[in-house]
């Protein structure tokens, strides 16, 4: 066993002491460093999150400006919109109107050539049956027997003949039919139609009331302009209540 050397103990307690000072110190030093290190490393993330969060205010402004003017073009387009929609909405109007007007233009035109067919017809007759020269373009219109009626006339000779007496007699249709029912109470019927009804024999609600299909056909081929009114107006069924009223003793009143 070797002999150790004689060493004070005071000697080996401060040798000690002056080890553990020295091994906390090294420790110390050493938790400084690590905490600098991690105070670095904090630091530089921070840094990273301080630059990652105003990157990302810079997105969030450039969005929030971008919807401020997605906004703005969507209330523009809604007022566009709102103005086209107005715009189509008069303009349906003002078509509607003016298909109303045009159509009501058309029946007129109709009724005023059919009734100027009727009188330039009229006047032929009345010329062949007293014997006149009167001259047709293009005809020469001489006495009865040479006279033809034309295509778009299906009046026969007699009802022609009871129009033409109408035309130089001062006698009217009420004064022929004093018991005449007054046709202009149909709804759609006016002076001008019901002379022509007048013309055609058609006096009374009973006898409108009780034509057929067929004979609607023939006297809305003769009534140029009237044919969808006769239906849509409904004169038939207009004057079979009318008759009906008239046979319980309640006439109605234009």
């Amino acid at each position: 066993m070797p002999i150790l050397p004689n060493v004070p103990i005071y000697l080996l307690a401060l040798g000690l002491i002056i080890g553990a000072i020295l091994g906390w110190m090294y420790r110390a030093d050493r938790c400084v460093k690590e905490k600098i290190s991690a105070n670095a490393t904090l630091h530089q993330e921070l840094e990273r999150k301080k630059s990652e969060g105003a990157r990302l205010a810079d997105e969030n402004k450039n969005l929030m400006e971008q919807v401020s003017k997605y906004r703005s073009l969507q209330d523009t387009h809604r007022a566009d919109t709102r103005k086209l929609s107005d715009a189509l909405q008069l303009a349906i109007t003002n078509g509607n109107e003016l298909q109303q007007r045009f159509n009501d233009m058309r029946e007129n035109l109709e009724l005023t050539v059919s009734e100027k067919e009727e009188l330039k017809d009229k006047l032929q007759y009345f010329s062949a049956v007293t014997g006149g020269n009167e001259t047709d373009p293009g005809t020469q219109r001489g006495n009865v027997k040479d006279y033809k009626p034309s295509e778009e006339n299906t009046d026969t000779h007699a009802q022609q003949i009871k129009r033409i007496v109408s035309i130089g007699s001062p006698q009217n249709s009420d004064d022929i039919h004093p018991d005449k029912d007054d046709l202009k109470i149909i709804r759609g019927i006016g002076p001008s139609i019901e002379k022509i009804f007048n013309d055609f024999g058609f006096y009374k609600f009973r006898q409108i009331a009780d034509l057929t299909e067929y004979e609607m056909e023939n006297l809305a081929q003769q009534l140029k302009g009237f044919r969808s009114r006769i239906y849509r107006e409904d004169w038939i069924g207009q004057a079979r209540d009318l008759e009906q009223e008239k046979s319980n003793g309640r006439p109605k009143n234009g």
